[in-house]
């Protein structure tokens, strides 16, 4: 299989990763909150100048490590602080960042590893080690596992590992957050969402504030309590929690089922009222999604199947989707693939 043939299988994307535009929008705004995640039940937060100081400590340790332009490091996992400053902080070493599909199989990783050895691996779950410790194996790959998740003291998976709190520092626990968010993008998912660590990268150069939930199992309530103002997903994940929402709405001969669908049909004819309004506010929000005012589909529309009457629902509960292409040029031209940042 060649190259471009086991890319492909895998998955894995080759990130472009803006890092003077990310450190330029750090040094306009030093003390503005850059990120948000929820840990261990707190929400926590980065501010700008936490990212770049961590992001240049980080790089430096990398290059101690002998990561240079000549190095591949390869980032998996649910996207988080912790995975974004690393990206910056590989790339800030000079290194090639490739975003690998978490839920990879061992050999189909074992096989891509054969033509595209590593210097090093982020692996953001703890379900992850396994495989890639067996397949560094197969592949006969001398590569250091950088974990970023709490390995237990004496736990057989723990021998040979580095935590990524290890090279981190500050910026693995961040500080407390003070202040309810306000205008956040919200990300919940990982790198099997294979253009979602250039966008992040990208939005972050926008000088966007990004916000994660704890983990992807605790995204809907996460995003509940935080009730971002904007959210960008994959096509996939589009299509998921619209069919999600579409169960969830009052079914069958009962009032509020009727309710809903006349106030569902008012909103797509553009003459709901303002008890329709308020009936489709309430539905928003235990999907956190009462102040969300615009999704940032990022993909191709085609790149999942996707049923338009329940993709039409977000629209018609005041929320539109705006498709953005894969960031896949240069920053100076991101602003046309994100007008969200606009």
């Amino acid at each position: 299989m060649s190259v471009p043939d086991v890319m492909a299988a895998v998955r894995a994307v080759l990130v472009q990763v803006p890092v003077t535009e990310i450190f330029a929008a750090a040094a306009l705004t030093p003390h503005a909150e850059a990120l948000r995640h929820k840990r261990r039940g707190r929400w926590r937060a980065w501010s700008w100048a936490d990212l770049r100081t961590e992001s240049e400590g980080l790089a430096q340790a990398l290059r101690e490590r002998g990561i240079d332009d000549r190095s591949v490091v390869a980032i998996s996992g649910d996207y988080a602080p912790g995975l974004v400053i690393f990206a910056i902080a590989a790339a800030r070493a000079g290194a090639r960042v490739v975003a690998v599909p978490t839920g990879i199989a061992r050999v189909d990783l074992a096989a891509w590893l054969r033509e595209k050895p590593v210097a090093l691996a982020f692996v953001g779950l703890r379900e992850q080690l396994g495989t890639w410790r067996g397949a560094l194996r197969e592949a006969a790959c001398q590569a250091e596992i950088i974990v970023d998740f709490h390995l237990p003291w004496g736990h057989p998976s723990a021998s040979g590992q580095t935590a990524a709190a290890d090279l981190l520092g500050d910026a693995a626990r961040g500080r407390e957050a003070r202040r309810p968010a306000s205008e956040v993008l919200w990300i919940e998912e990982g790198t099997d969402w294979s253009d979602g660590l250039g966008f992040i990268l990208h939005a972050l150069a926008l000088a966007a504030t990004l916000a994660f939930p704890e983990s992807r199992t605790a995204a809907g309530r996460d995003r509940r309590e935080i009730q971002p103002a904007r959210f960008a997903l994959s096509v996939t994940h589009h299509a998921m929690l619209a069919g999600d929402l579409t169960t969830r709405l009052a079914a069958g001969p009962s009032l509020a089922a009727w309710l809903t669908r006349n106030a569902l049909s008012a909103a797509r004819g553009g003459s709901a009222r303002w008890h329709q309004r308020w009936l489709l506010g309430r539905i928003r929000r235990p999907f956190g999604l009462a102040r969300t005012r615009e999704l940032t589909v990022v993909g191709l529309p085609d790149a999942a199947p996707v049923d338009g009457a329940r993709v039409d629902l977000f629209a018609a509960l005041g929320i539109p989707a705006r498709w953005a292409a894969p960031p896949s040029t240069p920053v100076g031209q991101a602003a046309s693939f994100f007008p969200v940042f606009a």
